[in-house]
């Protein structure tokens, strides 16, 4: 039997809490055992022959929530960085990398959630609403794991589309500079951009903004063809998204460095291809990429197996089950 903080968000944290659905017969929603933690977390108790209190944050920052880490026996963390670690807690602190979000609940399943969970907790009413949107993101925006397969790539084509981040502007500047190049190279033909905001668009990338968004079923066909994918960190320096993504899809990844920890090093020509985000270092890397076929295939996977031996919720969930 598992039971979980009622309050978790069930858009960032539906890839573990799809596991969780498949692992256990008896899953309870019930804030009675926890402290008050914030939303941004999934906290749950495993009882069996031993009781075990596992914490998961996938927030973007690097930060620890002070009462989740007395209140465990396991914090695993997506953005983990070493110097950070407090020393009276390093025991229990375990990176996992990075993740995304899915769809894994029908319609059904989702009414049946939202009921049990907000029967378990009190909501304030922005909570509440908060809450509900993450049930429907989840289920409108975000496609099954199942989905995150390689597919058959286009040697002539790249495609990038992200967000333009108003406050990320070294992250925008990289993203740019990637798609400037990619357009660039010759016999590629270029596809993306940056996605139209609410907000009034940053000056500089006006033209980079694409006309609308591709939804995810679109934007996923469209990554799994390109030649190669391009990672870099994101908002507070976070490993974004797509990384993880990149990984599942089995894709050539050009990415920056990446600082946090992780559960297994991505080195550099076995599992993506690192920059240092010059214009010379990306067009070189597109190029041997595009030139070098069995260099490409290496890359892609290793890409597909690092994701499926340590950064898939299977394996992320039983190594944190079985470190207690």
């Amino acid at each position: 039997m598992i039971i979980i903080y009622p309050k978790t968000n069930q858009y960032y944290y539906s890839f573990y809490l799809s596991y969780i659905k498949k692992k256990f017969k008896t899953v309870k929603y019930d804030s009675t055992p926890f402290p008050a933690f914030h939303h941004h977390c999934l906290a749950f108790i495993i009882l069996g022959r031993y009781k075990k209190k596992i914490y998961i944050s996938a927030g973007d920052g690097a930060g620890f929530n002070e009462m989740g880490l007395e209140w465990c026996d396991i914090y695993a963390k997506v953005n983990l960085s070493k110097k950070n670690i407090p020393t009276r807690h390093e025991h229990k602190i375990f990176p996992i990398g990075p993740s995304f979000g899915i769809n894994h609940l029908n319609l059904k399943q989702i009414l049946t959630q939202i009921f049990s969970t907000s029967t378990k907790s009190s909501f304030k009413k922005h909570e509440f609403r908060a809450h509900l949107a993450n049930f429907y993101r989840q289920w409108k925006y975000r496609l099954p794991l199942a989905d995150y397969q390689p597919g058959v790539v286009d040697t002539n084509y790249i495609f990038h589309a992200s967000t333009l981040w108003k406050k990320e502007h070294n992250t925008n500047i990289l993203r740019k500079r990637f798609m400037k190049i990619s357009k660039k190279i010759p016999g590629i033909i270029f596809e993306g951009g940056f996605a139209p905001g609410k907000e009034e668009i940053v000056k500089g990338f006006e033209d980079l903004i694409i006309s609308k968004k591709y939804n995810h079923s679109q934007y996923l066909e469209n990554m799994k063809k390109s030649l190669v994918v391009f990672s870099t960190p994101s908002v507070q320096g976070c490993i974004g998204w797509k990384l993880a993504e990149y990984l599942a899809c089995g894709k050539a990844i050009i990415s920056m460095p990446i600082p946090q920890s992780l559960p297994s090093p991505l080195n550099d020509n076995e599992h993506l291809h690192f920059v240092d985000g010059s214009i010379e270092s990306f067009k070189k890397a597109i190029q041997k990429i595009k030139s070098d076929s069995s260099y490409r295939k290496r890359l892609q996977v290793n890409a597909r197996k690092y994701y499926q031996e340590h950064l898939s919720p299977e394996i992320v969930l039983e190594r944190l089950m079985s470190a207690i």
